[in-house]
């Protein structure tokens, strides 16, 4: 989801004539065409920290859902089913 972010983002930017747009513009297109229920200003300064991201350390950062839990729990354990 982040790569496609962005890659819409640089897609608005390197388009020529009169379909470029400036950066808060395609910003704000990019938001507001992938969160189609509101305004996507959330999304939009989700992008921009992405961008800002990706100059500084070259990559996207790594996903932080999904697996970060380190303690066990009592549905881990199988005695207890």
């Amino acid at each position: 989801m982040d790569l496609s972010l962005l890659k819409q983002y640089i897609a608005q930017l390197l388009k020529k004539g009169d379909y470029r747009l400036r950066r808060l513009a395609a910003f704000k297109l990019v938001a507001q065409s992938n969160h189609i229920k509101n305004d996507g200003i959330a999304l939009a300064r989700r992008i921009k920290a992405l961008l800002r991201y990706f100059k500084t350390f070259r990559g996207l950062p790594a996903k932080t859902r999904e697996g970060k839990r380190k303690g066990s729990s009592y549905l881990d354990n199988e005695d207890v089913f």
